[in-house]
């Protein structure tokens, strides 16, 4: 009897120690996770509960590592409060900038990239920031793209606008206050475009700036073993595309692809009504006749050949649409060597040689275009006609500036507007003479230049008359796009500087854009760029440095989107000729961005990142010291990462054994001391 009393005790006591030390455990694994409303990142849903790309993502890593998790919703200024005076332990989805690195604690590897951006009501008309001068603008309380360094109100103080800003708890209160005309415009960021059609009122704007990086935050010091959580799992994710990250990447911003639809179904609503009542009637009345001549066996072999040569046709269609695809990468890249070639023109004075080179590069993207002219205005305001395609450069004599001055719009399509100038002439005989030298033409595209928020000058397009062409929407937005350029030059007469802010947005534009282009990329470039500093800091690199060939790894591939699709994303082995044509784009990288001052001084890192040290590799066969430092790290950083990648055509390689293979290749592939400490560096990180 006392045996048993005496196991009876035991037992009790071990059960009572179990349920405590689960307990101790449970209370050292639980977590206050901070959350507002920011769709489809962070927001509440219908239920009440937690929902969105970013809580999906921290909820499946936090509960894998067995952590509880306490959702507390509110405002974004309270989650911040409440971080900062330890009432919550984690904050998801916020951006990272130097004033709030002093107070909390960041993961490394962002979540999802974006930008700030500009919504305007429906009531105006808003092409650059220089439009937003005089407006009401609204955003949202403590915003990084508003109050912080490279935020709207520093840019905003920097272009001198006189504007006054209104602060709302959150997002939907802007937006709110833009559809009811209580601000004209309003900061958002930009995945929030697919919320706008919600409200009345509310259109997009060109405007964007200060592109970050959404991640966690903790208080200083406090919960840090969990941002090393989130960076390891967000580190495997990232490389694998058919991931949980990527599956709900492409499950939450379905609606963000497919904004161009709904923005199209919005703007073009009645039309697209009354489109779809006269097709159901046309159905209906030929159902009805259908079922009067079922028995015409004829007229039903005539329909199957139709049917034939509609799938004919859908062919072509397709066909068509890859050509049009490929003639508008053409266009980009012609942009782009535009206004890398361009950048210096207007410091050096040339200001009619830009103008020339910019009615040459819009008659050469916007091809509908049968001929073309670019004018400015003198001092005493008289229009004088610089340049011209395909026709005579006209001498207009004695039209005036305010013969312009019935233009609303800066970039616009209208019908023969050279016909119209001509008739504001005063001269009769001036009449006569521009009447026999310009062609009546059908349509004409017309662009506006403004220099210190002055009419300064402006390119006119035609198409000729009896013309089936017309101008396209992409024409319009490709002659903004080339506006904003000149404009964007003109400015920098002024200021005689390259802005920080905008080289790195420039750089993580044209990460993104390799990203699409090439399926196997994704992440690579971000992690090559992170080892790439690791690495450099680690042999005690000054910071300067370290930056810089961070951003070389960001961009060490950016060449690749020269070289054919089919060749980057081939699953199977390379041929001889294809493998030949791959090693090219360390040159067609280095001659892109050594053409712009943003970014020549990593030109020549990314030109050598695939030299070896015992001169096997290319472009150039440099061997040892005549290879960069600089491209000798990125070499390594690049190497790991493709080996611990898992790719279609191969399986990844684990840490040890990519260590291994580096070990290997010392002194010949890779910089043997360099080697080393970047072995060493790993191992010590597991």
């Amino acid at each position: 009897m006392i045996n048993v009393r005496k196991k009876l005790i035991v037992l009790i006591v071990l059960i009572l120690l179990s349920l405590f030390m689960s307990f101790s455990f449970s209370n050292d694994n639980k977590l206050k996770v901070g959350y507002y409303d920011d769709y489809p990142l962070v927001f509440k849903n219908a239920d009440g509960n937690a929902d969105g790309f970013v809580i999906d993502i921290i909820k499946k890593i936090l509960e894998n590592e067995d952590y509880q998790i306490e959702y507390v919703y509110g405002t974004w200024p309270e989650m911040l409060d409440w971080l900062k005076n330890d009432e919550i332990d984690l904050v998801v989805g916020i951006l990272k900038s130097e004033k709030r690195d002093k107070i909390y604690d960041f993961n490394e590897k962002p979540l999802f990239l974006s930008w700030g951006k500009i919504f305007v009501n429906t009531n105006y008309d808003v092409e650059s920031i220089f439009d937003l001068d005089g407006f009401k603008i609204g955003y949202l309380e403590e915003d990084y793209y508003a109050v912080e360094k490279t935020g709207f109100i520093e840019k905003a103080d920097e272009f001198n606008l006189d504007i006054e800003l209104i602060s709302y708890p959150n997002y939907d209160d802007v937006l709110k206050a833009i559809s009811n005309n209580e601000v004209y415009a309003g900061v958002i960021n930009n995945h929030t475009i697919i919320q706008i059609y919600d409200y009345k009122n509310i259109k997009d704007s060109p405007i964007i700036f200060a592109a970050s990086g959404f991640r966690v935050a903790t208080n200083n010091g406090k919960n840090n073993e969990v941002l090393d959580v989130v960076d390891n799992s967000l580190t495997k994710w990232k490389s694998d595309k058919n991931s949980f990250y990527y599956e709900k990447y492409d499950f939450w911003f379905d609606e963000v692809d497919n904004y161009n639809v709904k923005a199209f179904y919005y703007e073009n609503k009645k039309k697209i009504i009354l489109t779809a009542f006269i097709i159901f009637f046309i159905i209906l009345y030929s159902r009805i006749q259908f079922y009067f001549k079922i028995k015409e066996l004829n007229k039903v072999n005539i329909e199957l050949n139709e049917v034939n040569k509609e799938v004919d046709i859908n062919y072509k269609e397709i066909d068509k649409t890859y050509k049009e695809m490929d003639l508008l990468a053409n266009k980009f890249e012609e942009l782009t060597n535009f206004l890398s070639e361009n950048m210096e023109v207007l410091q050096k004075g040339s200001e009619e040689f830009f103008l020339s080179e910019l009615l040459k590069q819009s008659m050469n993207l916007v091809t509908e275009a049968d001929y073309g002219f670019v004018y400015y205005f003198g001092e005493d305001g008289l229009m004088i006609p610089l340049d011209a395609i395909n026709i005579k450069r006209p001498d207009f004599k004695d039209l005036n500036k305010k013969d312009l001055m019935f233009l609303n719009k800066k970039v616009r399509i209208v019908e023969d507007f050279v016909t119209k100038l001509i008739k504001k002439l005063e001269k009769k005989e001036n009449i006569k003479e521009m009447a026999k030298e310009i062609p009546i033409s059908k349509e004409s595209l017309l662009l506006v230049l403004e220099k210190e928020n002055k009419t300064f000058g402006g390119v006119i397009l035609e198409i000729k008359k009896g013309s089936k062409k017309s101008f396209s929407i992409e024409s319009e937005r490709i002659m903004i796009a080339l506006k904003n350029i000149a404009e964007s030059y003109f400015l920098n007469q002024n200021f005689h500087k390259t802005d920080e802010v905008f080289q790195k947005e420039l750089i993580f534009s044209m990460v993104q854009m390799l990203e699409i282009h090439d399926i196997y990329t994704r992440g690579h470039s971000e992690m090559v760029a992170r080892y790439s500093k690791m690495l450099a800091k680690y042999i005690g690199m000054d910071d300067e440095l370290v930056e810089r060939i961070y951003w070389a790894g960001l961009v060490h591939d950016i060449g690749k989107i020269l070289i054919s699709k089919d060749i980057i994303n081939k699953k199977g082995k390379l041929t001889n000729g294809e493998y030949e044509e791959i090693k090219k784009h360390p040159i067609f990288g280095y001659k892109a961005l050594n053409k712009s001052k943003v970014t020549e001084d990593i030109a020549k890192i990314v030109l050598e990142h695939h030299e070896r040290i015992d001169g096997a590799g290319y472009p150039n066969g440099l061997k040892g010291d005549e290879i960069s430092i600089e491209s000798k790290i990125i070499a390594i950083a690049d190497s790991y990462d493709a080996m611990t990648s898992e790719r279609t055509y191969k399986k990844s390689m684990t840490n040890e054994e990519a260590l291994e293979e580096i070990k290997n290749n010392l002194g010949t592939q890779f910089d043997y001391e360099l080697g080393l400490k970047f072995i060493s560096l790993m191992e010590g990180r597991d």
